[in-house]
């Protein structure tokens, strides 16, 4: 199978390539790690050692994304299906999930959200 073609890394300046669904090259990921963190504080106090640990085994217990028929990719996201808008119960909703691939997953959440409209 041929493989996608590289593009740039989003940090500015940088002409470095990096593979098809990472943003950033190795020099400069750690410099954006925690962007949804600054972006989202009141929601990270979810994402602790717990979602981790849980996140690994829904992963390895459902791992195709639930559009495989389409996408044909391998889950790397627990996706909540509602947005849970920082709320515990939901957060937690095992109904609310699904395993979705990254590029699923950032599809979705983008026209939920509206964005490139």
């Amino acid at each position: 199978m041929p493989w996608k073609a590289r593009k740039p890394c989003s940090h500015r300046g940088c002409a470095n390539l990096v593979q098809q669904g990472e943003y950033y090259c190795l020099a400069h990921k750690p410099l954006h790690r925690n962007d949804y963190a600054k972006k989202h504080p009141e929601y990270q106090k979810l994402y602790d050692s717990r979602w981790s640990k849980y996140r690994k085994m829904y992963l390895a217990r459902y791992p195709l994304c639930v559009n495989y028929n389409e996408c044909h990719h391998v889950a790397s996201v627990v996706d909540h299906i509602e947005d849970h808008e920082g709320d515990y119960d939901k957060f937690w909703d095992l109904s609310n999930h699904q395993p979705m691939c990254k590029s699923c997953h950032d599809t979705k959440t983008a026209k939920n959200k509206g964005w490139g409209k």
